[in-house]
């Protein structure tokens, strides 16, 4: 296939998404999944997933370490 603009030769089929191999979430994700579900159904309240993603960010333990690694972030579309 010839790109018109600028006379490149792509491969056939260069405009389709690839597909992503899709990774289980670990237990320090799961666990903090399942606290913010347990506040929500005691409150009523259901969380927001654009918010939880944020409170991960900056979640910490108890001696004010980092609970997450920037591998460990979700995004909302996970949450």
């Amino acid at each position: 296939m010839l790109s018109e603009q600028s006379g490149e030769v792509q491969p056939q089929g260069w405009a389709l998404r690839s597909t992503k191999k899709a990774t289980r979430f670990n237990a320090k994700q799961k666990g903090y999944l399942d606290e913010k579900f347990r506040i929500g159904e005691q409150s009523g309240h259901k969380a927001d997933p654009a918010q939880v993603a944020k409170d991960m960010r900056h979640a910490k333990h108890e001696d004010g370490n980092c609970r997450f690694t920037v591998d460990e972030f979700l995004t909302p579309q996970q949450i």
